[in-house]
C-alpha cells in the first residue's frame, strides 16, 4: 500500500504540476501548455470536464453511496485551495528554472537554488496529494479500497512504461541526428 500511495502521489504531483503549468501559461507560448493540449486535447474547460467524468466513473465503479460521495466532495473541496497554491509554487519554480536553462550564461548558484525550490515545492505538493488520498480512502469501505487498488495497479505500470518509451524515443531521435 505504501508503494502504491507514493507512486500515486508522485504521479499526481506531476500531473497537477503539468495542469497548473498549462493553466498559468495558457497563452500557448509555453512548451508545457502545448504538450498538455496535444496530450489531453482541448483547453481548461475540457480538462475540467474530463476530471469530473473521471470522478463520476470512479464513484460508480466503487459503488460509493450518496453519503460517501458527499464526504469525498467535502474532503476534496477543503484541500483544493491548498493544492492549487502548492501547484502554483511548483509551476513558478519550474518557470524560473526554465528561464535559467535558456539564459545566455549559466548561473550555477541560481540553478542550485532553483533546484532546491523545485524539490521543496514538489515535496509539498506530493505530501498534500498523499494526505488527501489518505483522507479520501478513509471514507471507503475495505472492499472499496481493495477495488481502488486493483483499478490503479495498471496506472502505476503505465507511468513506468511511459518513461521507458520516452527514453527510447529520445535515444532514437538522438541516433538520427
Amino acid at each position: 500500500m505504501k508503494t502504491w500511495t507514493i507512486v500515486l502521489g508522485l504521479a499526481a504531483a506531476a500531473g497537477v504540476a503539468g495542469i497548473a503549468n498549462a493553466a498559468w501559461f495558457a497563452d500557448g507560448g509555453h512548451a508545457h501548455s502545448q504538450f498538455a493540449r496535444w496530450f489531453h486535447g482541448g483547453g481548461e474547460e475540457a480538462e475540467a470536464t474530463r476530471v469530473e467524468a473521471h470522478l463520476d466513473a470512479l464513484a460508480a465503479e466503487l459503488a460509493l453511496t450518496l453519503d460517501q460521495r458527499r464526504q469525498v466532495a467535502g474532503v476534496l473541496g477543503a484541500e483544493l485551495p491548498n493544492l492549487q497554491r502548492s501547484a502554483k509554487s511548483l509551476a513558478d519554480a519550474h518557470a524560473r528554472q526554465f528561464a535559467l536553462a535558456t539564459a545566455p550564461e549559466l548561473d550555477e548558484a541560481a540553478v542550485a537554488a532553483t533546484a532546491d525550490e523545485l524539490g521543496a515545492a514538489s515535496r509539498e505538493l506530493s505530501l498534500r496529494f498523499v494526505t488527501l488520498a489518505n483522507d479520501v480512502h478513509r471514507v471507503f469501505t475495505p472492499e472499496q479500497r481493495e477495488r481502488l487498488r486493483q483499478l490503479h495497479q495498471p496506472a502505476s505500470l503505465a507511468v513506468t512504461e511511459h518513461v521507458r518509451e520516452c527514453a527510447r524515443g529520445v535515444q532514437a531521435w538522438a541516433a538520427r541526428q
